[in-house]
């Protein structure tokens, strides 16, 4: 090889190097400004959600539809356990609240993705129906018990046992 051809290389080593460089930057700067959107998105979901759950805990006309993405479903959660861990609800409104999360497909929701292949979304799955104390997903953490191999998901899975179990006694 002469010098020409090893320098000739080295030059275009270079511009693709620069041209990598220049999409990564790009494709930073592009997920940056989704995720800062999608976060400003989901603090709007969240006051919706809150306000309209406040007029329903009040007996008001609300037009709370059920959640369609994600996104929706993750917004109206994050209130609904807010509300329910907070202790500013009464015994009845918390019943009035878990009973909104039967009728709007949230239980289905999470039960449906604590089945998924990802640890991750299984241990979120399981880690938000414990938050929400929903009697009815102990039969499903006892199974998760019984046939989880990862340690993460099994440990949510007692933790939200426990917390059934604790939410129980206060009641009683």
């Amino acid at each position: 090889m002469d010098a020409y051809s090893v320098k000739s290389l080295l030059y275009s080593a270079i511009f693709v190097m620069l041209v990598t460089v220049i999409i990564l930057f790009i494709a930073l700067v592009v997920h940056k400004v989704h995720v800062e959107l999608r976060d400003a998105y989901l603090i709007r979901l969240k006051e919706y959600y809150s306000k309209e759950l406040q007029k329903k805990l009040s007996r008001r006309k609300s037009n709370l539809a059920a959640p369609k993405k994600k996104i929706e479903f993750d917004a109206l959660t994050q209130v609904l356990i807010q509300m329910l861990t907070d202790g500013s609800v009464t015994a009845e409104h918390a019943k009035r609240l878990r009973g909104y999360t039967r009728r709007l497909g949230i239980a289905a929701f999470y039960q449906k993705m604590a089945e998924s292949r990802s640890w991750v979304k299984r241990s979120i799955a399981i880690e938000r129906l414990g938050l929400l104390g929903l009697t009815e997903m102990k039969p499903l953490f006892y199974a998760i018990l019984n046939e989880e191999k990862d340690i993460g998901v099994i440990s949510k899975a007692v933790w939200a046992l426990s917390a059934e179990l604790c939410r129980r006694r206060k009641r009683s």
